[in-house]
């Protein structure tokens, strides 16, 4: 079969015409006859559908299936919603809370009808009141600002914890009421006074004959079944800056 000659245009028309070629167009028979007449007829109605949709304001990337417009209509009539009347930086503005919700994934979780506003404001297809828009922004800035805040705040919490590691002892765990298990945990400053405190009265309780050396002070008390490690925790220095 001898190759069709088409006259290229724009690669943005031509992907057009790829997409709406029919099938029996898109994978012709060996030796069928009118093929080329047929290419022919379907590249002028294209052209003629092209020309109608951009002179209603679609763009070639939209037309090809590049880019998407909310209320466009790519077949069949050929309308779209009016572009934005608020100002360009009220649309900009929301376009950057957008990226910033959802590089949070905080758009999953915010307010439909104002991320809505957000969304074509960020695509210049809003069409309700500048101030509408404004209070979105706000509320997404509101949002995204708080979510930071908890993230440097627990990120404080984390740096402020102690790091402790308690030995083997042959006991369930140490402490009072919470027992902490061989292992590295993370403690609070109160947690490891409570640790102390926990500490000094299972000494008071121990065999004034069983002395052992302490890492805390010369030599104290140790409690009956931690013989093997007394004190049973290690306190892990922070590493210098």
């Amino acid at each position: 079969m001898d190759k069709v000659e088409t006259r290229l245009e724009s690669p943005e028309f031509e992907e057009f015409c790829q997409r709406r070629l029919p099938d029996h167009l898109r994978r012709p028979v060996e030796g069928m006859v009118g093929l080329e007449a047929e290419l022919e007829t379907h590249r002028s109605e294209c052209r003629r559908t092209w020309n109608l949709y951009i002179s209603n304001g679609f763009t070639p990337a939209e037309l090809c299936g590049r880019a998407g417009w909310p209320g466009s209509t790519v077949g069949g009539l050929a309308s779209r919603p009016l572009r934005s009347e608020v100002p360009e930086a009220a649309c900009r503005a929301a376009e950057g809370v957008l990226r910033q919700l959802r590089d949070r994934r905080l758009d999953e979780s915010f307010p439909v009808p104002l991320l809505v506003r957000l969304e074509e404001a960020a695509r210049g297809v809003y069409s309700s009141d500048e101030n509408s828009l404004r209070n979105a922004v706000n509320t997404g800035r509101t949002a995204v600002s708080t979510h930071d805040a908890g993230l440097a705040s627990a990120a404080r919490v984390e740096a402020a914890l102690l790091e402790i590691v308690v030995h083997p002892t042959g006991q369930v765990g140490i402490g009072f009421g919470r027992k902490w298990k061989p292992g590295v945990h993370k403690l609070t400053v109160d947690d490891l006074a409570e640790l102390r405190e926990w500490e000094a009265r299972m000494e008071g309780k121990a065999p004034p004959h069983n002395v052992r050396h302490s890492t805390h002070r010369e030599g104290h008390p140790t409690p009956e079944g931690f013989e093997r490690n007394w004190p049973p925790y290690t306190v892990v220095e922070p590493e210098p800056l």
